[in-house]
């Protein structure tokens, strides 16, 4: 069952049919999915605890960008 993120919000505007609540609903299953990818990163890479925000991009970059989608990142202005 394959759903694109377009017929989703339409999907979600015909059953609910009010923007702000749309909006609300979105915004939780946005966090919801960022905590399971979160905690999946956590479980299968064995990494250390990082020391910094830019060590934290670099490892996102490196490690979590090719875990869930088999490509690698390259960190520049992280901090702009």
């Amino acid at each position: 069952f394959v759903l694109t993120y377009g017929s989703l919000v339409t999907q979600l505007l015909r059953d609910i049919e009010d923007v702000d609540a749309v909006n609300a609903q979105l915004e939780k299953m946005g966090y919801n999915i960022g905590l399971r990818l979160i905690d999946e990163f956590l479980a299968k890479s064995g990494i250390n605890a990082c020391q910094d925000f830019r060590d934290t991009c670099e490892v996102i970059a490196k490690v979590g960008l090719r875990m869930f989608l088999g490509v690698s990142g390259e960190v520049v202005m992280w901090n702009k």
